[in-house]
């Protein structure tokens, strides 16, 4: 699994998200935030 680069991608897909302003659904930073708690815990599990 591509841990790392998925952890990289974040950052640039939350940039992209901020583009869109209020009409960017809530719902959409949480499910974020949540895949990178889940990546964080496998680069973890595996370390």
């Amino acid at each position: 699994m591509e841990t790392d680069g998925w952890l990289q991608e974040i950052p640039l897909i939350r940039e992209y998200y901020e583009k869109f302003g209020e009409r960017m659904p809530a719902e959409l930073y949480t499910q974020l935030d949540r895949l990178r708690q889940r990546l964080e815990k496998s680069k973890q599990a595996v370390a």
